[in-house]
């Protein structure tokens, strides 16, 4: 959000705020305002719970982004935790247009839309794209998961609730800063990062070519390694000074590790079990301490942090009953492991 505010590019204002709803947000407020480099944002909290927000969330969960006239044009933009750098680039194609003063998309890269195209019919996409009323479109279910089509506008429609990918991560690992834009540029509006990982066509053959007229490129059954680089850089924990947790985290990314290296159930099985029962502990010491309870959930960074636990078991549940792990998911996987740990275990 500094960084929009910085590039002079946007005539508008950012505001980062925090929702404690007690004096204490000043505290915390500064702290985000120096972690974050808000240099050049408005800072600010709520101090009572009284003049609390009526809706909203947590900016990892989303930006509220309102006109010129302080009127919302969109309450909740993509979460980063769901989709990575597509949402800034939800953010930078509402400010574009507010800016530019010309109409909002129908859809913006990040959002999630339902096809309706008798092909893919029923079928859930993210846009990772768009170029005049045609859309790039990431397949995230079915046979055709991971692969990317694009599609006329007229062919897909936004369902009312976008909230089905899991929660967000983004900068709020203490999970009381609500952030929001007014009528910014990143460049991370690439998907190569967790749930919409594309490949283009590799070694083995196996093609996610993007393709006009709605057909799918390529069906990847060989198996290809999990990137040598990636996996030298994850999973990576840091410690979080309570020692039951840090070994638990050390032996999720043991499992983790041998996941990628066989790519097999078994290791997925042990995966999956070794991290449900770390989520499941850190879960009840969260409850335990009251760390990062809010009055109202949708400001509760436990219960954003649950949330993502949720989102990562469902990730790795969704691909038993198969033999072979596909590179694609574990890294997927590595990543959101490793975002989690960076961004909330701390």
């Amino acid at each position: 959000m500094n960084v929009w505010a910085a590039s002079g590019k946007y005539d508008c204002n950012f505001l980062c705020v925090c929702v404690l709803g007690d004096p204490s947000g000043a505290h915390l407020a500064t702290e985000m305002g120096r972690e974050s480099n808000l240099t050049h944002c408005i800072n600010g909290f709520v101090d009572s719970q009284k003049d609390m927000p009526s809706y909203g969330q947590l900016g990892c969960a989303g930006y509220i982004v309102l006109n010129k006239n302080h009127e919302v044009v969109s309450p909740a933009t993509a979460a980063f935790g769901d989709v990575r750098g597509l949402a800034f680039m939800h953010v930078e194609t509402l400010l574009d247009a507010l800016c530019a003063e010309r109409p909002i998309p129908p859809v913006c890269p990040g959002e999630e839309v339902m096809i309706t195209d008798p092909m893919f019919h029923n079928q859930p996409a993210i846009c990772t794209g768009v170029q005049g009323d045609v859309l790039s479109l990431f397949l995230v279910q079915g046979k055709y998961r991971g692969k990317q089509i694009q599609l006329p506008v007229s062919k897909v429609i936004v369902p009312a609730n976008q909230d089905g990918y899991g929660a967000g991560q983004g900068s709020c690992n203490q999970g009381s800063c609500n952030q929001s834009g007014a009528a910014g540029t990143c460049s991370q509006g690439s998907c190569n990062q967790g749930t919409c990982n594309q490949q283009s066509l590799d070694e083995e053959g196996c093609s996610q070519d993007s393709v006009r007229d709605g057909s799918v490129a390529g069906d990847c059954s060989k198996k290809r390694p999990v990137d040598s680089n990636l996996l030298a850089n994850s999973p990576r924990v840091k410690s979080v000074k309570v020692a039951s947790m840090d070994r638990e985290q050390e032996e999720c990314a043991l499992a983790l590790r041998k996941l990628a290296e066989e790519q097999s159930a078994s290791a997925l099985g042990e995966a999956i079990q070794c991290l449900s029962s770390h989520f499941e502990d850190e879960e009840k010491l969260l409850e335990e301490h009251g760390s990062g309870g809010n009055v109202d959930d949708r400001f509760s960074a436990r219960a954003t942090h649950i949330k993502d636990h949720k989102r990562i078991m469902e990730k790795m549940e969704a691909q038993t009953g198969g033999d072979l792990i596909s590179a694609e998911v574990i890294e997927e996987i590595l990543q959101d492991f490793h975002l989690h740990t960076s961004k909330y275990e701390i």
